[in-house]
């Protein structure tokens, strides 16, 4: 496997490009440090952007695999409190009112390592008016054709603790033919509002999910370390931590589902489900593991 920087006029695009025989993936440190586009054996398995302009628009509206922090998923009125103190983000989901994904996706993150397969990013942040912790968020990579280890790593920097949740959002393409099914383990489904906030929950005993007659915005709790995707051409196993949540979306128009594994569910920062409290000068680790199994047309592993 090689490495190579990519730099472009949109410096928002610039990103590190790692190919090998039959493989390539492209990260962007610049637009969160996320993974734009996974290709193996010529199988999309990570849908990407457009390495343009038009690409930026859509990333920052899509959220292709951002880096979820300070929460994932929606943040009611975008308000919440910590220790008595009121803080407000900005209402960056129009449609609901409601603040979203945090605030990381266009963040520009420092490259602190990069070998032939592997990259280590991260933000350091004296914190902002939403959100006035010091912090660094760190993201490192190791890459190989089919297994791809991602380590997330959280540090207070500062003399108060502060509340978080962590997420990741990739879109993994489904093929236009044959089935494709999800399959993971849980026990309870999380109700919601017009507006998707959480609002109850219902236990929850599905083991496989038929992906092509499912429309889904739904989280679940895990009780169990593993996610399976089969599609006709590939087959996707996530390994996440234990007591993990994880919501699945689909696109309307099914060409690709977004599986996001999160340290807590929507409105966490109110509702406290899954929230994480770091104190100062402790770190907080969290990875998910991802294995790929590439398909022949005839559905004979390659």
């Amino acid at each position: 496997m090689r490495s190579e920087k990519i730099t472009s006029k949109n410096s928002l695009l610039d990103h590190f490009h790692f190919t090998d025989r039959f493989f390539s993936c492209k990260i962007f440190p610049n637009l969160g440090g996320s993974i734009q586009k996974l290709i193996i054996d010529d199988i999309t398995i990570i849908k990407g952007i457009t390495v343009d302009d038009s690409g930026v628009l859509d990333y920052l509206n899509r959220y292709q695999s951002a880096v979820l922090f300070p929460f994932p998923n929606r943040l009611e009125d975008g308000r919440y409190a910590f220790e008595d103190k009121p803080y407000t983000f900005p209402l960056n989901n129009p449609e609901t009112k409601n603040a979203i994904h945090g605030f990381m996706n266009d963040k520009t993150f420092e490259v602190i390592r990069v070998t032939n397969n592997s990259l280590s990013l991260q933000f350091n942040s004296d914190g902002d008016k939403a959100f006035p912790f010091h912090y660094s968020l760190t993201i490192n990579f190791i890459l190989s054709k089919h297994h791809i280890q991602i380590q997330f790593g959280v540090e207070n920097k500062g003399d108060t603790a502060f509340p978080f949740g962590l997420g990741w959002h990739p879109y993994f393409q489904l093929p236009n033919f044959g089935s494709n099914t999800l399959e993971f383990s849980a026990d309870k489904t999380y109700t919601t509002t017009e507006r998707g906030i959480p609002s109850g929950f219902e236990e929850y005993d599905t083991s496989v999910i038929d992906i092509d007659n499912a429309s889904l915005d739904t989280a679940y709790h895990l009780i169990g370390p593993e996610i399976r995707l089969e599609t006709a051409r590939y087959e996707l196993q996530m390994q996440t931590p234990e007591d993990c949540y994880l919501q699945i979306y689909t696109p309307p128009d099914k060409e690709s589902i977004a599986i996001e594994p999160m340290t807590c569910i929507a409105n966490a920062f109110n509702n406290g489900i899954g929230l994480k409290t770091l104190q100062p000068n402790k770190e907080y680790n969290w990875g998910l593991d991802l294995r790929i199994n590439t398909k022949s047309l005839d559905n004979g592993f390659q």
